[in-house]
């Protein structure tokens, strides 16, 4: 008996959705060394590798270098880093402005940035501002004696990237987070290998995984000798130390109690490096899943208030996640309203999303086919590195 085929009646066509984008990997680090030549195995034109032992970069690098001593101490934290790419600065690049262009764009995959030890502060200042127009975080250490009894202007990194008042040339510098440790405490000066470290250990999928610079250890830093008022001057108001309005909004490794630790996690401008780190990882998710919405749909994502909806929705998961991760908590949303919350309302989620009707674009925002305005009012959980406790005692 012959038969005839089903697709007569009922024709499949299988298609397979895009594979979605992914968001920079906030976990990598990269260490900017200078060399004569390239390493034996890399090829002709490479700018970066990753590594993952100490073993691995000895072995490329040579032992008892700069970028040996980086590489023990940044894979030393615990938690330990799972990989650390190093970045060349070879000797025909015109400045190391041009490298790390040059290494951007063989290797855009990595986050914060460092230079090896015994890099010039005139290259660390390049480094730092480069970072800054990128996009990327930067992290450095110094010695300078400036810092404890600075002169008059100041003339350390820390000032000059912290937009110190007086510094001839400083400039604020929020993607930049410095170290300011003693010869004896840090003998191989990376401090800021653990400070890169600690900050790309940040576990963003997981449940209060994020995590302060404050109170944490770092391996291979011991703590600095100075005075509080020393201590005050390099770290600024984030000290807490009464008085203190103004400083190098630097970092300090100190013995509080019996307990040496970081002190106190703070960005060159004085804002908190955890939470620039964490805004970092939230608009490059944000960005990625409102891409994906209209990248994976088969057709079109319609110029409908449907479709500012679709939009919406790729933006949840990685709202959902920074209240997971704690970003965002639930609270009082204090600032001016907009869409259905007022100053005052209390946003459960920790987090609202509000998509302006359709009908506010104008003919021509239409033609150009933009979506309408889509705001977000996110009630940042902060942290704790602070308490006053008042005791009443009766007798």
């Amino acid at each position: 008996m012959s038969t005839q085929s089903l697709n007569l009646i009922v024709p499949m066509t299988l298609q397979l959705s895009a594979t979605p984008q992914q968001a920079p990997n906030f976990s990598v680090g990269l260490v900017v060394t200078t060399i004569q030549a390239l390493p034996s195995n890399w090829t002709t034109g490479q700018r970066t590798a990753s590594y993952s032992t100490v073993a691995a970069i000895t072995t490329d690098f040579g032992s008892e270098t700069a970028l040996q001593n980086f590489a023990a101490a940044y894979f030393g934290q615990t938690p330990a880093p799972a990989t650390l790419k190093v970045g060349l600065y070879l000797t025909g690049d015109a400045n190391i402005t041009a490298a790390m262009t040059a290494i951007l764009n063989y290797d855009p995959g990595f986050y914060g940035v460092a230079c090896e030890p015994a890099t010039t502060a005139a290259n660390v200042k390049l480094v730092a501002a480069w970072c800054q127009a990128n996009g990327m975080r930067f992290f450095f250490v110094t010695q300078e004696t400036d810092c404890l009894a600075p002169g008059s202007p100041p003339t350390n990194l820390l000032a000059f990237l912290s937009g110190y008042t007086g510094v001839t040339n400083g400039v604020s510098t929020p993607r930049a987070c410095g170290i300011y440790t003693s010869a004896a405490s840090d003998a191989n000066a990376c401090g800021h290998a653990g400070l890169m470290a600690l900050y790309m250990t940040t576990q963003y999928t997981q449940p209060n995984g994020l995590k302060t610079g404050m109170f944490k250890t770092l391996y291979g830093v011991s703590s600095s000798a100075m005075t509080q008022a020393q201590m005050g001057v390099i770290c600024g108001p984030s000290s807490n130390i009464p008085g203190v309005t103004t400083g190098f909004n630097g970092n300090v490794y100190q013995t509080f109690g019996t307990t040496s630790m970081l002190a106190f996690g703070v960005a060159s401008d004085g804002k908190w490096e955890d939470e620039g780190c964490a805004l970092d990882w939230l608009l490059a998710n944000l960005q990625t899943g409102i891409f994906n919405v209209m990248q994976q749909v088969p057709g079109k994502v319609p110029l409908t208030d449907v479709g500012t909806q679709m939009i919406i929705q790729g933006m949840l998961p990685t709202l959902a996640q920074a209240r997971s991760n704690g970003l965002c908590a639930p609270g009082a949303w204090n600032y001016q309203g907009f869409g259905n919350i007022s100053t005052g309302d209390i946003l459960a989620d920790g987090y609202y999303v509000y998509g302006a009707p359709v009908s506010t674009l104008t003919t021509a925002q239409r033609a150009a086919r933009q979506a309408p305005a889509i705001t977000i009012a996110l009630v940042g959980a902060g942290a704790l590195q602070y308490v006053a406790p008042t005791i009443i005692f009766q007798r």
